[in-house]
């Protein structure tokens, strides 16, 4: 079974404003000594800062004020941070800190965010179960709410395209489409391009993924529109690199190299490992296919280093499964089998007892297609 590189990550909140101001110490002190109510006037702008030292100061403010909303905050855009630092176990316990002070101090949107976001992690590291646990709690707290805000909207839709994650991750792929396109109808209601983006872009996997390659492509470059309209470089540098895919595919290698390495430039310069190492082992089997042999291998093992550091199981199957194949091509058969073996064992951890559960149990426990309608039709009314 070969697995496909998925992007579990793509998932964000905000719609990045290009005209939107930054914060300053002074004006984030204000909103402390305020208590500032509206957690997006704070969250959007410090958030497409990236500035870790703003949200410790954001963080240590709110602890003197005893500014509950401004903590959880904090806790929540350095669990982020460390999420895209693949620091899964400092993430895990930023956000769960951020959801106890919610939870104590009944902050629906602290509890609606924090569960998502401990979905996102959890999902990430492929422990499907747990992610969907926190993707429930989130969508049935979305659907309580009186007040039909944007942002309890906004988490309504990541929750359900969270729940389509999983189902990709289950490789149920058309019915993680219907998720997608339902949060994709939920983001339209708003106009949050942001939410387009994404949702085209996990859209077009499971074309992808069910061999539907035309249509694929089409959704892969509808997400780089919406992102190039919003200047959003993570989202670039994921379409870049599934076009990249697509591309290959079709044995356009030259061509799907341009992509490759206009997404390589964006991954280094944020730093983040689970990008680099997807998009290494994109350029490996790239360069596997122009002949490119002993550069391919290179690129090979900086994504077989980078992904067993940080515990990145799906991108360290997939890397073992193409050392296997570099390894045969170049015959080396006991390496190749070597590889091969690896990167089932990591396979059919992904489809163990619990997680078919999940798969089977998954409309049974949680009506998510009805939920999801439900809410679109009640914001269309409103």
């Amino acid at each position: 079974m070969k697995f496909r590189l998925l992007y579990l990550f793509f998932i964000i909140i905000i719609q990045i404003q290009a005209q939107e101001q930054r914060l300053n110490k002074g004006q984030i002190l204000n909103f402390v000594k305020n208590k500032e109510q509206n957690f997006n006037s704070i969250f959007v702008p410090l958030y497409n800062e990236k500035d870790t030292a703003q949200y410790q100061f954001l963080l240590q403010k709110s602890k003197e004020f005893n500014y509950s909303l401004g903590q959880i905050i904090a806790l929540n855009l350095l669990g982020t941070y460390h999420r895209d630092q693949s620091s899964y176990a400092k993430s895990i316990g930023l956000h769960n800190k951020a959801l106890e002070i919610a939870q104590n101090e009944n902050i629906s949107d602290g509890i609606l965010y924090s569960n998502n976001m401990l979905g996102v992690v959890y999902r990430r590291m492929d422990n499907v179960q747990k992610g969907l646990e926190y993707h429930f709690k989130a969508l049935d707290l979305a659907e309580k709410q009186n007040e039909r805000t944007d942002f309890v909207i906004r988490n309504t839709a990541i929750a359900v395209n969270g729940i389509g994650n999983s189902y990709l991750i289950l490789q149920e792929y058309e019915s993680a489409r219907k998720q997608f396109m339902r949060s994709l109808e939920i983001e339209k209601s708003i106009n949050n391009t942001l939410g387009l983006a994404i949702n085209f872009q996990n859209i077009g996997i499971t074309f992808e993924e069910t061999q539907q390659e035309d249509s694929a492509l089409i959704y892969y470059k509808k997400s780089l529109q919406e992102n190039i309209k919003i200047d959003n470089n993570v989202g670039k540098m994921i379409c870049y690199n599934s076009i990249a895919g697509i591309l290959m595919k079709q044995q356009k290698y030259d061509e799907a190299m341009k992509y490759i390495n206009q997404a390589e430039e964006i991954a280094l310069s944020n730093g983040d490992n689970f990008y680099t190492t997807t998009i290494y082992l994109k350029k490996a089997i790239a360069l596997m296919n122009s002949n490119r042999k002993k550069e391919a291998l290179e690129y090979l093992n900086k994504s077989k280093d980078i992904s067993a550091v940080h515990n990145l199981k799906t991108n360290l199957a997939e890397t073992y499964e193409t050392l296997s194949d570099w390894y045969e091509k170049n015959g080396e058969l006991y390496k190749a089998l070597e590889y091969s073996k690896l990167s089932n064992e990591i396979q059919l951890d992904y489809l163990n007892e619990n997680n078919l559960r999940v798969k089977n149990n998954l409309e049974i426990s949680y009506d998510v297609a009805s939920k999801a309608n439900e809410i679109l039709n009640l914001e269309k009314e409103k």
